[in-house]
């Protein structure tokens, strides 16, 4: 599997230990006796590049790891193998076991001598048995290593994750239905020595944050993904029972004793040199002065050593401090026997976010767009699937809108060119368009409707040319989504509020749209601060929202809009109403610090209000200046004059002062030109 998947954390983090890079020739720590040395020529090598990989998984990043028992698993799968390669593949070979315990016993002196015998240090495990047991086991622990690396994968493409890795999966799947029982079983045994939370290396997590409605559309779409579903389904109902292989511990002296007897049966007349590998005095075994400095058992040799490789590991209660796991690690269990229904989870926190706030009433290209996106191109929507969410004949649903304004949006595509500078992006706004009309409509079976425009936009030209429905089917009301469709939106309204507000401090922000402005900013520097090089957020979805307004606003250019004055919506309309100070005695200046940074449009109501009660009041004063003065008659005899051919400009000015004072013309106004002016 290794071979196939090099890439994996598990397969390159094992491949250290193969490697000959740093492996002392002679290293003094292994004194090897000389009935192996003599047999085993190969047994040295063996020994040193041990002592290597020994430092390599008693390093502190391992050591506090999640994975450093699974990393100590692996030496000892490593030396098994080894010997078991050397030796032929034979297992039953005589001196088998004699030299995986030799060398462990080596490896337990070096652990004393270098490292104090620190107990959170990986431990060499002489109970293992079985390379055919073992190979299983490792294959199943490295599945737990490689995990996040395929899961991320999954959540950025799972079609494509699944066609890469679909023979991994599927024998992983199998694996881990095989084993799920001893290894949560909350027993001790090989599995939970090794490996903490089992159940979160669980294969339908790999796709768990994708929502239902989104695994629907990949399984009708999908043939891997059908096949991964049947494989997952058929490893759950049938899981063979596993038997767990060990060996009895044996001591050196046992093996040693036994290659003395069969030593003697071949030489009974040849004399035993006194550093021979051992010698029988008084019916002890006595081991020669090498064997024993390696051997030996010197409890207080080490007492009061240092280790250093524990600095800054061990927190106040002398505990070790490991790293935080993965989140998933940290969840519960979520199988059960739907696989489908059992991907989707929440996210386990509430974000708060902006598209929670009621930014749909401001006047924003976003909800300019998303309105055009309803009505523009409804009527070239008319089809036989939308008619069936109508009531009745004629009778139109929410929902049979949008069922047409979809159709209509499709076959009208090429023209859909509302979006200005992100209208490369077309697509993408269609599908969060869908996404944010479906979650609102009431009253419909949702897997239902979401079958019905998956059809229709399967069925439309667009499909594979341009606009391809897995946005909109991968699409969840989780944490992510808003975020990336907050995004996407801050980007369409820029390009207008920049215009308004930024290259001009003339036209004030309303308090809502400066508040959107300010939250849209932290939203933005949030989802760059999650996404940068290095960390685990890379296959979120805003990640990639973020990496296409890049691509359009290269310079972070959504990060400078700002509102240079703020006017108080409610204020402003009573002073309009008094007669009050204009526009600009209705806004508050604040500095570009003072305002964290978000804008908010006036309505269109208010600019009616703004238009509409100037006008009125001028009507009414012309009403008044009619009814209870002269210059009713005064503007009729004004008007007569012009029309009778009084063209000259000269005329003018004597003609008014005339007209206004000519008694005969006006007999009805007192002296003081005030009374009421019969109609």
């Amino acid at each position: 599997m290794g071979s196939k998947y090099p890439h994996l954390p598990a397969y390159k983090y094992f491949q250290e230990f193969n490697s000959d890079e740093n492996v002392r020739e002679n290293c003094e720590k292994c004194v090897i006796t000389s009935y192996l040395a003599n047999t085993y020529p190969w047994i040295k090598k063996l020994c040193c590049k041990l002592h290597k990989n020994i430092k390599i998984v008693n390093k502190p990043e391992n050591v506090t790891s999640y994975l450093g028992e699974k990393h100590c698993f692996d030496l000892n799968y490593w030396l098994y193998n080894e010997v078991y390669k050397h030796l032929e593949h034979d297992e039953k070979h005589q001196d088998y076991n004699y030299i995986v315990d030799y060398l462990m016993e080596i490896w337990k002196r070096i652990k004393k001598e270098d490292y104090a015998d620190w107990k959170y240090l990986c431990n060499p495990d002489k109970t293992l048995c079985d390379m055919n047991f073992l190979k299983e086991v490792k294959t199943l622990f490295d599945n737990a290593e490689n995990y996040f690396v395929i899961r991320d994968e999954a959540l950025s493409s799972l079609a494509n994750t699944c066609s890469k890795y679909f023979d991994y999966i599927s024998y992983n799947a199998e694996l881990y239905y095989k084993w799920k029982k001893i290894c949560t079983n909350g027993e001790n045994n090989i599995c939970t020595k090794y490996i903490d939370n089992f159940y979160s290396y669980n294969p339908e997590r790999v796709i768990r944050k994708y929502s239902k409605w989104s695994l629907f559309w990949l399984y009708t779409t999908n043939r891997c993904i059908q096949k991964i579903v049947s494989v997952v389904k058929g490893a759950q109902e049938s899981s063979p029972v596993v038997v767990l292989k060990s060996r009895p511990h044996v001591e050196i002296s046992t093996y040693e004793q036994g290659i003395l007897n069969d030593l003697r049966k071949e030489s009974k007349h040849e004399e035993e040199e006194d550093d021979e590998l051992l010698h029988e005095e008084e019916g002890e075994i006595i081991y020669d002065s090498d064997t024993e400095d390696i051997l030996g058992e010197d409890e207080d040799e080490n007492e009061g050593v240092e280790l250093k490789t524990t600095k800054n590991i061990i927190g106040e209660n002398s505990e070790l401090i490991k790293d935080v796991p993965p989140v998933d690690t940290m969840e519960e269990d979520t199988s059960g026997n739907n696989f489908l229904l059992t991907l989707e989870k929440s996210i386990p926190f509430a974000y708060n976010s902006i598209y929670n706030k009621d930014y749909d009433t401001l006047s924003l290209t976003s909800n300019r767009c998303y309105t055009k996106l309803d009505t523009l191109y409804i009527m070239d929507g008319k089809d036989e699937e939308c008619k069936k969410l109508e009531t009745r004949t004629g009778d139109y649903t929410d929902a049979s809108l949008l069922c047409m304004g979809l159709k209509g949006n499709l076959e009208k595509y090429d023209a859909l060119n509302i979006f200005g500078k992100m209208n490369n992006y077309k697509c993408k706004y269609l599908s969060l368009w869908a996404h944010d009309r479906l979650s609102k409509l009431k009253e419909v079976e949702k897997a239902t409707m979401m079958s019905t425009l998956l059809s229709i936009w399967i069925k439309s030209n667009q499909y594979k040319a341009e606009c391809s429905p897995s946005e909109f089917a991968a699409y969840t009301d989780n944490t992510d989504y808003i975020k990336e469709k907050s995004l996407y939106d801050y980007a369409l309204n820029y390009e207008d509020l920049e215009n308004r507000y930024k290259k001009t401090d003339i036209i004030p922000c309303t308090r809502k749209l400066a508040e959107y402005i300010t939250e849209s900013k932290k939203l933005y520097n949030q989802v760059k601060s999650e996404c940068k090089p290095g960390r685990n957020n890379q296959f979120q979805r805003s990640c990639f929202a973020l990496n296409d307004i890049q691509k359009i606003y290269t310079k972070d250019e959504l990060l400078e809009l700002e509102c240079k004055h703020i006017e108080d919506d409610l204020r402003s309309l009573r002073e309009r109403d008094g007669g009050g100070h204009g526009l600009q005695g209705d806004s508050t200046e604040i500095s570009p610090s003072a305002l964290p940074a978000q804008e908010i449009v006036y309505s269109d109501s208010q600019k009616a209000i703004g238009t509409a009660v100037p006008i009125l009041g001028v009507l009414s004063i012309g009403f008044i200046l009619h009814k209870f003065t002269g210059l009713g008659s005064m503007a009729r005899n004004f008007l007569r004059g012009r029309i009778n051919g009084m063209n000259s400009h000269d005329e003018l000015p004597n003609e008014l002062l005339a007209s206004t004072y000519d008694d005969q013309a006006h007999p009805d106004i007192t002296e003081t030109y005030i009374g009421y002016q019969a109609t």
